[in-house]
């Protein structure tokens, strides 16, 4: 892979696993525990929560907790493309992380309910969008998940590919509009997030 100038700047930390299951949510109640700063990075409109009630849902790669988020923004359009923006992760600059590498993630998508816990599995076409600390966009990367059973499925993993997503600042996870569902309707579920975060 070839490295950029604005990547050698950086120096290279361990990779993290975000799989949020030291995260207090309670699976009693179906509170969430708001995401907001996790393993250096910052969650702008994820929470975290069991994404599963072991009958019914989307079941974590690594249980109990997933982080999740349902449409909280307008359209917003890069390209050729229309997508419902769900969440946001970006490098904690103030708590040193400069800039972060998406190696992998693993996502599933459900039905959104009142607390978005214990979803039914649902189908989705997910978009990942990264923009380095210049302002360029790495190409867009899409994903699908098609759950094997519709009561109680698992995750599927998947790894980013490109150059353009080894010195991110921010990456979107959007639900892209298509004529078969509604983005307003879905959660997206991401466990294992697995970066390499540079100081």
């Amino acid at each position: 892979m070839k490295l950029s100038t604005f990547m050698l700047s950086f120096g290279i930390m361990a990779s993290v696993n975000g799989a949020y299951d030291n995260i207090n949510a309670n699976p009693v109640t179906g509170v969430l525990s708001s995401l907001s700063t996790y393993n250096g990075l910052l969650y702008s409109a994820f929470d975290a929560g069991d994404a599963s009630d072991a009958l019914t849902g989307v079941e974590p790669q690594s249980p109990p907790n997933a982080a999740i988020a349902t449409l909280r923004n307008d359209l917003i359009s890069i390209g050729s493309l229309t997508l419902d923006p769900f969440g946001t992760i970006s490098a904690d600059r103030s708590g040193g992380t400069s800039a972060f590498a998406l190696e992998q993630f693993s996502f599933g998508c459900g039905l959104a309910l009142d607390q978005r816990e214990a979803s039914p599995p649902t189908s989705c076409v997910v978009t990942v969008t990264g923009f380095d600390g210049r302002g360029n966009q790495a190409p867009a990367q899409t994903f699908s998940y098609a759950p094997t059973d519709p009561t109680l499925a698992l995750m599927v993993t998947v790894r980013p590919v490109g150059a353009g997503y080894a010195a991110l600042v921010n990456v979107t996870f959007a639900i892209g509009v298509t004529g078969t569902g509604v983005p307003a309707t879905t959660a997206l579920f991401l466990d294992n997030l697995i970066t390499c975060n540079y100081s």
